[in-house]
């Protein structure tokens, strides 16, 4: 029942497709199934299996650091305008995710659920796509002055949809891989299309940042030796042909080729200008921050901005480690790096043969948020966390 509800739940979470059936929205779905997971963990740990939340517990230490990165819009909402964010909804689903993400992770650390839920985070994130793909050429969904895609869903930006399915690539293909060794040709097939179609995806949002990195994570992936293996190789070489001949074909089309050729167009320009904002209200608020979300409000001031020109709002700092900076200040800072850093090392550190995938996942993730402010995304904090799961060697699994 835990691993259902989970299922179901990170169903909800990535493809949002809940929002749009008001049955669904009236009876809190969302809530309910995030209830279900949290209280069922709650209960396997502590009465099912009898085990005291020591420090020696794997859920121990993700709890801690979620808990850290929650208080840290506590501090500065205090510091700033007298704990306004407790009215704040999406900080309210800030902690909802922070609380799940260690529940996620102590159900991915245990072999039988792993592929299960693997497998079905990745189907989400293909749905996610046809939904994407759907409201962006079925309905039309873009911006005006530039023609990408900008969907009325959320997390609708092409940047935020761009990191999201790059960051998935590696894990299909690593699902592939483990699927090529156990002769499993039909699952081979269905990982390596869904691959490919988080591939065709990310392409589309024209993203430059996310493109760059998935094409690096791949080019990393290609030069890595996993096995001796001749069939490991044969799918290697096949993976690589596929991927030339499509990132050709998509590259042909005209508004991708001219996002590359024309890098100095005014979404470059604006993302420089949010960046000399984030940092002045940094300096301004070094300690505490400015508050979740506040930084935009200094966008015209700081960056002398032409405001009577503009028909576009202040803009969120367009990078993820400088806006958690800028919002939350030193303090939250440390608790957002401290995630940073025990999932990095967690993936680096790790003796599973998957080893090179997750190390992948990681840095499209890191890399796209160069460019790209997700410091409070629900997707983006799971994944971490389901990343540094997926890293622990088997002998740490067993509970």
């Amino acid at each position: 029942m835990q691993l259902i509800s989970a299922v179901l739940f990170m169903g909800l979470v990535i493809t949002t497709l809940h929002l749009e059936v008001p049955l669904l929205l009236s009876i809190h779905i969302e809530l309910i199934l995030f209830l279900l997971v949290v209280g069922q963990t709650a209960y396997s740990i502590l009465i099912k299996e009898k085990q005291k939340l020591s420090f020696s517990h794997p859920i121990v230490l993700p709890l801690l650091l979620v808990s850290l990165y929650a208080i840290a819009p506590l501090l500065s909402s205090l510091f700033s305008d007298g704990l306004w964010i407790l009215q704040d909804g999406e900080y309210k689903s800030l902690v909802k995710i922070l609380l799940l993400a260690p529940c996620l992770y102590y159900l991915l650390i245990q072999p039988k659920n792993r592929d299960l839920l693997l497998n079905a985070i990745i189907f989400f994130y293909c749905v996610l796509g046809v939904y994407f793909l759907y409201r962006y050429f079925i309905l039309g969904e873009a911006r005006e002055y530039d023609g990408r895609p900008l969907l009325s869903i959320r997390h609708g930006d092409p940047n935020f949809l761009c990191t999201f399915f790059a960051m998935m690539v590696p894990l299909a293909l690593m699902q592939a891989w483990r699927s090529v060794l156990a002769n499993k040709n039909l699952q081979v097939f269905l990982q390596m299309a869904a691959a490919a179609f988080l591939i065709v995806c990310a392409f589309i949002t024209q993203s430059r940042m996310g493109i760059l990195a998935l094409l690096a994570g791949l080019a990393f992936l290609l030069t890595r030796k996993f096995s001796n293996s001749p069939k490991v190789a044969a799918v290697k070489v096949a993976a690589a042909v596929c991927f030339v001949a499509m990132v050709s074909v998509i590259a042909l089309d005209g508004s991708l080729a001219h996002r590359f050729s024309d890098i100095n167009d005014k979404s470059s320009a604006d993302r420089l200008l949010t960046y000399e904002n984030g940092f002045k209200v940094f300096a301004e608020n070094p300690f505490f921050g400015s508050g979740m979300h506040k930084a935009r409000d200094f966008f015209f001031a700081n960056s002398q901005y032409p405001q009577f020109q503009s028909e576009f709002k202040p803009l969120e700092v367009h990078n993820t480690y400088l806006n958690v900076a800028a919002e939350l200040g030193a303090i939250g800072f440390m608790a957002f790096a401290a995630i940073l850093i025990w999932a990095w090392l967690s993936v680096w550190r790790s003796q599973n043969p998957e080893r090179y995938f997750l190390v992948t996942s990681y840095f499209i993730l890191a890399a796209a948020s160069l460019t790209v402010g997700i410091s409070y995304k629900d997707l983006v904090l799971l994944h971490l966390f389901v990343l540094a799961a997926l890293a622990q060697p088997k002998k740490e699994q067993v509970l």
